[in-house]
């Protein structure tokens, strides 16, 4: 059941000519979109206290360089590696034709040139070392 006072608004919004009652409407929607805005900024992105955050990140990054520092040393693996690096012409130097073939024609199966870009620039920096790529 409505208000008294609920009725008495209606009436009266319904009593203002439809272009008022419009820009009622339109302030009553940007006043709760901005408070639903407002209230979702200031709360924190994180839980806990910056510190906490912070420590919980180390912790996670260490424990994910201890996982995987023995993979320095495996080298190339056997799964794509010859394909992709080890036996592809088209990253062994940095030129228009390596670049033109890469972005327009797919190799082993794929399409993805920054992929191969990326390849590209590892080898003209370390060459064909295992470690960097």
């Amino acid at each position: 059941m409505k208000s008294t006072k609920q009725k008495t608004k209606a009436a009266a919004a319904k009593s203002l000519p439809r272009s008022q009652r419009r820009k009622q409407e339109r302030s009553a929607a940007k006043q709760k979109r901005s408070a639903r805005t407002a209230a979702r900024i200031a709360g924190p992105l994180l839980p806990g206290t910056w510190q906490t955050n912070a420590a919980t990140f180390v912790a996670l990054t260490i424990a994910s360089a201890f996982l995987y520092i023995g993979m320095l040393r495996v080298g190339f693996l056997s799964l794509d590696d010859p394909q992709y690096v080890v036996n592809n012409p088209w990253i062994r130097s940095f030129s228009l034709q390596n670049l033109q073939h890469i972005f327009t024609t797919p190799y082993f199966a794929n399409y993805s040139p920054f992929h191969l870009l990326s390849y590209m620039l590892d080898y003209a920096f370390a060459g064909a070392s295992p470690f960097v790529f």
